[in-house]
């Protein structure tokens, strides 16, 4: 538990470098000692890694593997629940990341449904009106969006929200903002996820979009001291995430997929030769067969 606490706690400021070294520790340490649900918790993280890092498609299959891990709902502890729909919410934030919104829309309406009784629920709530960007529903996302942004602010919440929950429902209101021509509103709250990056350095793919949107708002203003002001930001950002890329990358091939892959391999090597002395014994066993067969016509022949 203290290097998955410890690894959480470097997520949650940003620094996947730190993060991935305390998930990968947890990995060994969990299948050592046979504790798979330490792991399904290190392999969700990891997931988490990999859908920051843009690897949509490998994220998508280790929160599935964890998901299928618990899926007795009957037999779920609380904590089973809330592990369970936050690998559901990743799982929802990375088919909207893969732009595959109709699977975003399937799994969205059963976590609303499975978390009903659960803090977490305001997660699928935000999740239900990012949808509603999609269908052009922009004025819905500015009346409601700061409720929900106020329910996941609440303490009790803080157990499983993530800054880029908080970085999402501000970007979509945003957004919203300037589908209404309102560019004003637009840029306040594209200056509040700065305002989130500034104070803990947690830099996401999306940050990148809001400060490109601020400098070109700026540069239409002719206001160049504030375009320099967002240009070094930028910059800033692109170093952040270039610098966790390239290391969390290298060290999930190496430390994690690449062994992971060998024992597949050698999983597969070992049926393959399974198949063939079953194919092999078949065969001893048919040759047998057919040689007494055999025999017994000659000796009615005789």
């Amino acid at each position: 538990m203290f290097y998955l606490n410890k690894g959480a706690s470097y997520g949650i400021y940003g620094n996947f470098k730190k993060a991935i070294d305390n998930y990968l520790e947890v990995i060994k340490w969990s299948t050592k000692q046979k504790n798979d649900r330490l792991l399904n918790i290190a392999i969700h993280n990891i997931g988490s890694l990999k859908k920051r890092l843009g690897k949509y498609k490998e994220a998508k299959v280790l929160f599935k593997r964890c998901m299928s891990q618990s899926i007795d709902k009957d037999k779920m502890t609380r904590g089973d629940t809330l592990r369970y729909l936050g690998n559901m919410h990743d799982l929802i934030h990375t088919y909207r990341l893969s732009n595959q919104i109709d699977s975003m829309s399937i799994f969205n309406k059963q976590g609303l449904v499975f978390s009903k009784k659960e803090e977490i629920k305001c997660l699928f709530e935000l999740n239900d009106l990012i949808l509603k960007y999609y269908k052009g529903e922009y004025s819905v996302i500015i009346t409601q969006a700061d409720t929900i942004v106020l329910e996941m602010l609440k303490p009790k919440n803080r157990y499983f929200l993530w800054k880029s929950d908080l970085i999402n429902a501000y970007l979509y209101q945003g957004k919203s903002y300037e589908a209404l021509s309102d560019t004003e509103n637009a840029i306040k709250y594209y200056k509040k996820i700065d305002s989130i990056v500034h104070v803990s350095n947690y830099v996401v793919p999306e940050t990148r979009w809001v400060y490109k949107r601020l400098i070109q708002h700026h540069k239409s203003l002719g206001d160049r001291d504030q375009q320099l002001v967002y240009i070094d930001k930028l910059l800033r950002s692109d170093s952040i995430l270039y610098s966790n890329h390239k290391y969390v990358s290298d060290k999930l091939i190496k430390e994690y997929d690449t062994p992971n892959l060998l024992k597949e391999k050698e999983r597969l090597i070992a049926s393959l030769e399974g198949d063939k002395k079953r194919s092999s014994g078949n065969v001893l066993v048919l040759s047998l067969f057919l040689l007494v067969n055999m025999g017994g016509c000659w000796v009615l022949l005789l």
